[in-house]
């Protein structure tokens, strides 16, 4: 058994293929004219959830919007410090500590993890946020670079799975029925965050607005005079990659340099009132007995998906879009499209590169956008 692992983007979730990347939306000179007096760009970032937020917001004033800022970055730390699996004293590991007797939770981890039960079922345990014990075994491999063992995964895997959890909605509480089950929202936290990141500035009257957090994007209402917030979805196809060394059996070689990559734009789109997340192993994969791995794991296998591929989702939540990319990267790209086709409120373009092979397999859903996306006025072009 062999292992080697590309050098992870710090905690970021990043694109396999692909890079999501918003094109520059405050130079005046792309705007459609409006009344400056009254619109104006402004924009704050700071960190959060191990990566970068970033909030781009049209309005009346410079005050409205920094207090808006202000309350978002609250927010976010406030739901980061629930949510967090990294954290010991977070809400998230702290309930499960008490998890064999029913354990109440507030209303917001409640609200995500009753959203990955639902998205459990429906993808029948592609997605599966209680596999927390095995990408912690895999962030341990990382750090050691010693690969886990096939007994380790399975150990791991008996620790997991849906199947173990139960929430009761009349108590509106958490109960687990195997020790040291884990639960990693990674797959689906940072959706419904960023989702009541929104909500902050909507309910500040700041709808015209675009946040980003590691490539997961929820747009509001088009910039004023503009179609839409535009967005650039271009697969990363590698040409060459030079290996610091070859890693031997049973350790994990974290270094690649020298990356020559070549990049063509497969969708330059318009969104409003919309979310748009990806997901792939563009920086953050392993090679496992030969085969490229995605940081992304499958629960059926405890290790991460085959690679390298990468997955757009659009949805009119962000979490619902976070928790189907990853779902749909678990099933592949036959199955994952086939879901995402069945479900009409998601949009999901997919690129796989096959195994040693430059050729790629390009996939999208009928309703992907090829321009303008507003779930809102049904208008495309």
């Amino acid at each position: 058994m062999s292992v080697r692992f590309g050098f992870p983007k710090n905690l970021v979730r990043t694109l396999l293929l692909g890079v999501l990347t918003i094109l520059p939306a405050l130079r005046a000179q792309e705007l459609s004219p409006v009344d400056t007096s009254t619109w104006e760009g402004y924009e704050t970032t700071f960190p959060a959830m191990g990566s970068t937020m970033s909030i781009i917001v049209y309005a009346d004033s410079e005050e409205k919007a920094t207090k808006a800022f202000e309350e978002v970055r609250l927010e976010v730390a406030r739901l980061n410090d629930i949510m967090s699996d990294y954290e010991p004293d977070s809400e998230l590991n702290q309930s499960l500590l008490k998890a064999f007797n029913p354990t109440p939770l507030s209303i917001d981890l409640w609200n995500v993890l009753l959203a990955s039960e639902q998205w459990s079922q429906q993808t029948h345990g592609a997605f599966d946020a209680s596999v927390g014990t095995l990408t912690r075994l895999w962030r341990s491999a990382r750090r050691t670079r010693n690969a886990p063992s096939k007994k380790a995964i399975e150990e791991a895997k008996s620790r997991s799975g849906w199947q173990h959890v139960s929430l009761d909605a009349s108590s509106r509480s958490l109960k687990i029925d195997v020790t040291e089950l884990k639960i990693d929202l990674g797959g689906i936290a940072a959706g419904y965050i960023i989702d009541a990141a929104f909500d902050v500035m909507d309910r500040n009257g700041l709808d015209h607005c675009l946040i980003n957090a590691g490539g997961d994007i929820r747009c509001g209402a088009s910039p004023p005079g503009r179609q839409g917030w535009r967005i650039e979805v271009a697969p990363i196809a590698p040409r060459k990659s030079a290996l610091s060394k070859p890693a031997q059996k049973g350790t994990l070689d974290n270094g690649m340099q020298n990356r020559e990559l070549d990049s063509q734009p497969l969708r330059r789109i318009y969104l409003s009132n919309a979310a748009i997340v990806t997901s792939g192993d563009l920086w953050q994969y392993s090679e496992f007995d030969g085969v490229r791995r995605s940081h992304i794991i499958d629960p059926k296998t405890g290790i991460g998906v085959p690679g390298p591929s990468v997955v757009a989702v659009i949805s009119t939540k962000c979490v619902d879009a976070d928790a189907a990319a990853t779902a749909i990267s678990v099933m592949g790209i036959e199955k994952g499209m086939i879901f995402a086709s069945n479900h009409t409120y998601l949009a999901a373009l997919m690129v796989n590169r096959k195994p040693n092979s430059e050729t790629l397999d390009y996939r999208v859903t009928e309703n992907f956008p090829q321009g303008i996306f507003d779930p809102k006025s049904k208008s495309e072009d």
